[in-house]
């Protein structure tokens, strides 16, 4: 069932309730609609608008703490993604073919996610990622240094790398 076909029918049995309400109104008697159970009707109603702003309350507030996680990981994962870039870059341009297919494989995930589109579904298990950590753990370990420089922007690339696998 689709979120607007949901929507309708709870916007379609407000309404009846509403029109059932009023046709109810006409056949109470005078006793029932004093100003007494007036004022039951109004606390019971301010009681569960209470209730429902209570409940949108929290859901509003899990809502963004799920998203500010999210936003946290995310820009997490790209520094580390960009300090592993330059890491590799600062090792000498050997590492050119990994950096870009690094840089492939993350517009590949960009485009999965936030492209919009068809999405293919092997592309959301954790095959293609592990397979992609695997190539560059794989590609690090054959790199020779020559260099101090090498060594430690080695040394970095080993450190960046771990973290985002």
């Amino acid at each position: 069932m689709s979120v607007l076909l949901i929507c309708v029918l709870i916007f379609v049995l407000f309404m009846v309730a509403g029109y059932a309400g009023l046709a109810l109104q006409t056949r109470l008697t005078d006793d029932h609609k004093t100003g007494d159970t007036k004022a039951v009707v109004g606390q019971v109603s301010g009681l569960v608008s209470l209730l429902l702003a209570l409940v949108l309350g929290t859901l509003i507030g899990v809502s963004w703490a799920y998203f500010s996680a999210q936003r946290t990981n995310l820009e997490n994962f790209s520094a580390q993604v960009l300090r592993l870039d330059q890491a590799l870059g600062q090792f000498g341009p050997e590492t050119k073919p990994m950096r870009d297919q690094l840089k492939q494989g993350i517009e590949k995930a960009y485009g999965a996610v936030w492209g919009g589109g068809t999405i293919d579904p092997a592309m959301l298990t954790v095959g293609p990622p592990l397979e992609g950590a695997q190539a560059v753990s794989d590609f690090l370990a054959t790199l020779q240094p020559k260099t101090d420089a090498q060594k430690a922007a080695l040394a970095t690339a080993n450190t960046y790398s771990s973290m985002v696998e």
